[in-house]
């Protein structure tokens, strides 16, 4: 028989030498029985290994040994707890293990399956569920954070008659810890272990809620230490430059061999350090070649419209060490370098400083043009839900003052700065609620701002800093090559200079216009605006209304929205009659050159009448009477005579002004009783647009030729409604709220355009807005605030990632609609070398995976060539 012994028990400080009477399962040592089962040191607990076997591999202490999983089925292995069952009675309990995760994976990984034991889920890129099933169908359970990549220790404890439920997280006590105080015996006497991809150590079950001391300290013992300082040479012998990141660690490593102990907490941070210092040599050595040789930090490139969510602790996967940061761009069009900064030691003020970027023609493009950012990470939904949530670490801010929100990546609290006369104040913003239960936060006089240009930032070695660098072609720049610097101070010493590359390539991007039909423009419907009506009404002060509105109008044609609902000013509550606001709105639509075409106004039916006839249980057929419906009639009747009159009145060259319906209509009933609003439209000769889903088409397609589908994106329906000469556009596909700037970037471009959509109508710029700092409160709490900036009473708008997303999308429209219109005029020239260009051009790109190719960047780069052939064969300048 086959016996493996470990020295978890002997590393860990408070840990008992002999079997504790009440500790049932103890895999710090075991033996494989002739079964070839994994049987633990107390003889009372096995491990039956899965059909490919049990794999033994290296633990997480020298000389521990772990079980290693490979994510398959045929991996999983059973825990056989039948001997111990009756003692896991509910009463007391304490379970530790510890746990690697080579990778996240999105259906999450069960460290104990089915439902009769214990459970380790992870839920997303760091976050994970402990659980521990209960008789009763909920379950004691908690949420902690862990890092993919590296050994992390979990110790839970619980006692029912102390009503005390804890869990340690290498060391750090998990705050949030959720018990029913249920009693949680095993109904079976297995359960799975090891359906996910890593390793599992030392597991312990005890019937008894032991020492916490056991878990937060640990004996630095000579094999541990020596097991360290071998894996610091091998930095050093590897990468001879990171000396200074070896003698910074190695000096904090022989202080704790002299003290001969270190707690959890401390082992884990150096953990991290060291493990980030092993993964940087690649980076040093490179950078060893550049001329940031002597630079106190590792730059690297990164794609920014990206689905990998970029966290201090992780490791990019696709990192491009250099000194130089390129892009390049199209004229009339923005476009986003990111890159992390990776410290070799702590530095408390790295500072960052742009430069002009000059083409060799003498052409400059100014760097108070350009804009320089932080990416802050905080506490949030998941990052590619628009539902309400809490729990995950996502990186979501534009910053230019990282500390303007604080977070607790403990606690998972996020904490905004308010700038009170009196001083400042950090509130807590992730109170639960809803707009109906709390009192609002006037983001108009609430002194939450942040700072009109990137400030200092505060570097730690083992955490990167990403930032966000976006650069823009105006109409007409000339083509070539634009360089710039990029320099750095550490601590208020030169820290190097990186060198900016943007590479104009010689053509203007036109608007984007549809697939289907070049003559009509792609939409890009941002609904809930900030409007400046809406805007007067939050500051009570018409100036600064008119300076807020200046600011998100700007925002939003840099981000390639163009259509801003304007004619929402003069309708609604409160607003009808308000030309003023109206006027001066068209004022900065003509200003910026944005298309009046389509003029977005308001309800296009008293649909309040069915909201009334559900909250108070009354019919609408009886509520309906002849007086409240002539009563309703008038008061529409005039508010859509003064909006088609405001119009009228400023000599605003649009061809269809558009009332909107009842939101989400879905019965017939409800759509005849809108039609009877909508036939004063007609005959005064406005249109109608509507929201919801194919009942729409199916029930009153005559009275509704703009529709917004609800998150199905699909060939068959675009085709169904321009048949009838209506137009189709998609909300809630998703909703704005995701972080995922790539997810917005498909969804909104390609998706949407290769589907023959008309564009996209999304709530919205700045909806949730009383509340807007808040990801918890929606108006009932079912979804996350629909935003993609932040407002505040002064200085920039605070972009989400997910904003310059929907620019990417858009500008891959753009290039498809000049591809498209290059083709026609080959096609048009008469040449046969021009058309032969233009159908591999046409044919290239529709055989491009549906809906969208997985590589967008890769699928650009391809567009470029077409498009300068084409250009090139039409006599096109190309400068």
């Amino acid at each position: 028989m086959k016996k493996f012994r470990f020295t978890i028990a002997a590393v860990l400080s408070a840990l008992p030498v002999a079997l504790s009477a009440a500790q049932l399962a103890d895999f710090n040592e075991f033996t494989v029985s002739p079964e070839g089962h994994y049987v633990d040191k107390t003889g009372q607990v096995s491990i039956k290994p899965g059909r490919s076997g049990l794999k033994v591999v290296e633990g997480p202490l020298p000389g521990t040994k772990a079980f290693a999983f490979d994510g398959t089925l045929q991996s999983v292995a059973n825990l056989d707890l039948k001997n111990v069952r009756a003692k896991l009675d509910g009463f007391e309990t304490t379970v530790s293990f510890w746990v690697y995760f080579d990778e996240f994976q999105p259906n999450g990984e069960n460290l104990a399956g089915n439902d009769t034991g214990f459970g380790l889920a992870l839920t997303s890129d760091s976050a994970f569920n402990f659980r521990m099933n209960t008789v009763s169908p909920t379950p004691i359970g908690t949420t902690g954070t862990v890092t993919t990549g590296r050994w992390n220790h979990v110790a839970f404890l619980y006692s029912l008659e102390k009503r005390n439920t804890q869990l340690f997280v290498n060391g750090y006590p998990v705050l949030n810890v959720g018990a029913q105080g249920k009693r949680f015996p095993l109904r079976q006497g297995y359960s799975s272990i090891g359906k996910f991809k890593g390793k599992i150590s030392g597991l312990e079950i005890h019937d008894t809620m032991i020492d916490p001391q056991t878990f937060l300290n640990m004996e630095m013992t000579e094999p541990l230490y020596k097991a360290l300082v071998a894996r610091l040479d091998k930095i050093l012998q590897d990468a001879p430059a990171a000396k200074v990141m070896y003698d910074s660690l190695r000096s904090e490593l022989d202080k704790s061999y002299a003290a001969k102990k270190i707690t959890m907490i401390d082992f884990d941070a150096f953990s991290k350090r060291l493990s980030m210092t092993e993964r940087l040599v690649p980076a040093v050595n490179a950078m060893a070649k550049t001329d940031l040789k002597n630079s106190p930090i590792a730059l690297m490139q990164v794609r920014a419209i990206s689905p990998i969510i970029r966290l201090p602790e992780a490791y990019p996967p696709d990192p491009v060490y250099t000194d130089t940061l390129k892009v390049r761009t199209a004229k009339d069009a923005y476009e986003s370098i990111s890159f992390i900064v990776h410290p070799y030691k702590n530095i408390e003020k790295f500072e960052l400083e742009l430069s002009d970027l000059k083409h060799e023609s003498g052409t400059v493009l100014p760097a108070a043009d350009q804009e320089l950012k932080l990416v802050k990470c905080w506490f949030q939904p998941p990052w590619n839900s628009y539902f309400n949530g809490h729990g995950h670490y996502v990186p979501s801010l534009l910053l230019n003052d990282e500390e303007l929100v604080r977070v607790d990546e403990r606690t998972k609290i996020n904490y905004l700065r308010l700038n009170y006369p009196d001083g400042v104040k950090y509130v807590d913003i992730c109170e639960p609620g809803s707009v109906l239960k709390h009192p609002p936060f006037v983001y108009a006089f609430e002194p939450a701002y942040d700072a009109d240009t990137l400030q200092p930032v505060k570097l730690r070695h083992g955490r990167g800093n990403q930032f966000w660098l976006t650069l823009h072609a105006p109409k007409g720049t000339p083509a070539g090559i634009y360089r710039g610097t990029l320099k750095m101070k550490a601590d208020g010493v030169d820290a190097g200079t990186a060198k900016i590359e943007m590479n104009v390539l010689p053509f203007d991007l036109p608007l984007p216009r549809t697939q289907h039909n070049l003559e009509e423009e792609y939409h890009t419907h941002l609904h809930g605006s900030d409007y400046f009506g809406q805007l007067v009404n939050d500051f009570k002060d018409i100036d600064k209304a008119r300076e807020r509105a200046l600011i998100h109008t700007k925002n939003q044609l840099k981000h390639g929205i163009r259509d801003m609902s304007a004619g929402y000013m003069i309708m609604g509550p409160g607003l009808s009659g308000k030309n003023e606001y109206f006027k001066e709105t068209m004022k900065m639509m003509k200003e910026f050159g944005i298309t009046t075409r389509n003029m977005h106004m308001g309800a296009a039916d008293r649909g309040g009448l069915t909201m009334e006839a559900t909250h108070t249980k009354v019919s609408l057929e009886d509520l309906c009477t002849p007086e409240r419906m002539e009563k309703e009639t008038a008061i529409f009747k005039k508010e859509v005579d003064l909006a088609l009159k405001a119009l009228d009145d400023n000599d605003i060259p649009y061809q269809r002004g558009y009332f909107y319906g009842m939101d989400e209509a879905t019965s017939a009933s409800s759509m005849r009783f809108m039609s009877y609003f909508r036939d004063y439209i007609f005959r005064k000769g406005g249109r109608v647009e509507s929201s919801g889903w194919h009942n729409n088409f199916r029930n009153m397609p005559s009275h509704e030729m703009y529709h917004h589908q609800a998150a199905v994106v699909s060939r068959d329906l675009s085709s169904r409604w321009h048949a009838i000469g209506g137009y189709l556009f998609c909300y809630c596909g998703p909703f704005i709220g995701p972080d995922n700037p790539d997810l917005m970037r498909r969804s909104h471009g390609m998706k949407m355009y290769r589907a023959n959509y008309d564009g996209w109508m999304e709530l919205a710029y700045n909806a949730s807005r009383y509340h807007t700092w808040n990801h918890r409160f929606g108006y009932d709490t079912t979804y996350r605030p629909f935003r993609f900036t932040i407002d505040t009473p002064r200085g920039p708008a605070i972009n989400a990632l997910a904003i310059n997303g929907m620019r990417e999308g858009t500008d891959d429209v753009r290039y498809a609609t000049l591809i498209n219109l290059l083709a026609r005029e080959c096609f048009e020239s008469g040449k046969i070398e021009n058309a032969v260009a233009a159908r591999k051009a046409i044919a290239w790109f529709r055989n491009l995976p549906y809906p969208f190719p997985q590589d967008l960047y890769a699928m650009r780069d391809e567009m470029i060539p077409h498009i300068l052939g084409m250009m090139k064969l039409l006599g096109k300048e190309m400068k």
